[in-house]
């Protein structure tokens, strides 16, 4: 209540590792019926790369090339779709196979 997505996206952002972003662009909105979760992912710039763990809720920060994101490690099925969506659009952007 009382921010737009764009604001919620910023303020977790920050809150949970450290890093103020613009957001830029929506990515994409996924859900889990089951357990009542809708995440809104934006794609977004930041004027630094020092993301830290600034939250107890992350357990770890950690910067990772495209073709090295730990799929099986992921916990959550909503973060490795916003991923792979994320991955299959950039691919498509610069080109890559």
């Amino acid at each position: 209540m009382g921010e737009l997505p764009e604001e919620g996206a910023r303020r977790e952002t920050l809150e949970e590792v450290g890093l103020d972003v613009e957001p830029s662009r929506l990515q994409g909105v996924y859900g889990r019926a089951d357990v009542g979760i809708v995440l809104v992912v934006y794609t977004g710039t930041s004027d630094s790369d020092a993301a830290t763990v600034a939250d107890p809720e992350s357990l770890q920060v950690r910067w990772y090339a495209m073709d090295a994101i730990p799929w099986e490690e992921l916990a959550f099925e909503t973060t490795v779709a916003a991923l792979r969506d994320w991955v299959r659009q950039r691919t498509k952007e610069d080109g890559t196979p």
